[in-house]
């Protein structure tokens, strides 16, 4: 469809009510310089704010703590990383952490879990990824190392993804589960959690013997299936076939009311995503003046959005 006259008009008016496109940043990108030639009505976005690292991961251990004291020492929490999608055979959409897993840890790792254990001192967080594989990732892209999900997230105990379902069995089974040395990929036992003696499980089995223990996840509202939280949805229907003490409790009210009020590094990120989204919207008006075909508007919003490092809109354009 050729673009008309009216078009910019009516982008103004849909930014101020709805705002029909929006950038949304997950992470602290690297500022790209604005491009050659920019019109005087087009306001630059400003670079990219940036954190400290140590301030960084103490709002996601601050987090994580809140959460953790939230569900309390009966309690398990799991949250596991969003599936990827098909897009047509071996190609898959672009990829996409589940939000609050994002929200804990940072990490956009397909296959990572994060489980927190409120009750246990020794162990109170951790974290399950695969491990690298450099023939994947000439396919599928970069696989985060044990020291970069470190990094990321500030959780120092790391174990290869496949250590958890034996894990998972062990707390069905209220039986304190060790992984193989080989698949401890990071810890904070200077001997390995294997040279352990003590496990620190007493308080949730304890809990799980009287049929008071809980584990929270994402389990998805309504009864259909769901494509987004399929895997939580079939954890939480294969779970309670063999009675194990833990109930299934919600996670989702928790999330909700955390991030109901945001922090000072949040509004931040919020306020740069607001000022990539006013400029992409300047820019949409700028070219509708001589744009022939609407897909030329739209190509200015994408190119703004991948110009400031955007990870992903929050909201798809309506142009075109």
């Amino acid at each position: 469809m050729k673009a008309h006259n009216t078009l910019s008009n009516c982008l103004v008016g849909l930014a101020l009510l709805a705002m029909p496109f929006s950038a949304s940043l997950f992470i602290v990108g690297v500022h790209a310089g604005a491009g050659e030639g920019t019109h005087a009505l087009i306001k630059t976005a400003p670079p990219a704010p940036v954190f400290d690292e140590k301030e960084r991961q103490a709002e996601l251990a601050q987090r994580r703590a809140r959460v953790a004291q939230t569900i309390g020492s009966k309690a398990v929490l799991i949250l596991f990383s969003a599936e990827p999608r098909v897009y047509a055979n071996d190609v898959d959409y672009e990829y996409r952490q589940e939000n609050n897993l994002y929200y804990l840890t940072q990490l956009k790792q397909k296959r990572a879990t994060l489980v927190l254990l409120p009750g246990n001192n020794q162990t109170p967080e951790i974290l399950f990824i695969p491990r690298r594989d450099t023939f994947s990732e000439v396919w599928n892209g970069h696989m985060y190392s044990a020291e970069e999900a470190a990094q990321a997230s500030g959780i120092r105990e790391i174990w290869e993804a496949r250590e958890l379902e034996p894990f998972l069995q062990g707390l069905r089974t209220r039986q304190p589960y060790r992984p193989r040395s080989e698949n401890v990929l990071m810890t904070v036992f200077a001997g390995g959690p294997q040279a352990e003696t003590r496990t620190d499980f007493e308080s949730v089995f304890a809990a799980a013997e009287k049929n008071e223990a809980e584990l929270y996840m994402l389990v998805p509202r309504g009864t259909g299936p769901s494509r987004e939280y399929a895997p939580e949805q079939r954890f939480a229907a294969d779970w309670p076939k063999i009675p194990n003490g833990f109930v299934i409790k919600n996670a989702w009210p928790i999330f909700a009311d955390m991030r109901l009020r945001k922090s000072p590094m949040e509004l931040r990120l919020l306020q740069h995503a607001i000022d990539i989204t006013n400029e992409a919207q300047q820019r949409a008006w700028v070219a509708a003046g001589n744009a022939k075909w609407e897909y030329e508007v739209d190509a200015e919003v994408v190119y703004t959005f991948k110009l400031r490092n955007a990870d992903h809109w929050g909201y798809p354009s309506i142009v075109g």
